[in-house]
């Protein structure tokens, strides 16, 4: 897709080698995390790790106590931060 930029969480090693050639280039980039927009990025979208956890920990209370893992709904994020 043109002019979009996603860069995957495990490249914070390459972060500002991606976010000056995104400038560079004059892309607008949304990155995986915070720390791109520290390093100059223009902005960040991602999941509120903290409610994921807390989602994880309700999941696996029924599949602890004999539940089939096929009925167990499936959950998507509702909490992001910018």
């Amino acid at each position: 897709m043109r002019g979009f930029s996603c860069c995957p969480s495990h490249l914070p090693d390459n972060r500002d080698r991606i976010v000056k050639a995104a400038a560079r280039h004059r892309l607008p980039a949304a990155y995986p995390n915070k720390i791109y927009v520290t390093a100059g990025g223009l902005m960040s979208y991602a999941t509120h790790r903290p409610a994921l956890y807390s989602s994880v920990g309700i999941l696996c209370r029924p599949h602890s106590a004999g539940e089939k893992p096929a009925d167990l709904p499936v959950q998507s994020p509702t909490t992001f931060i910018w």
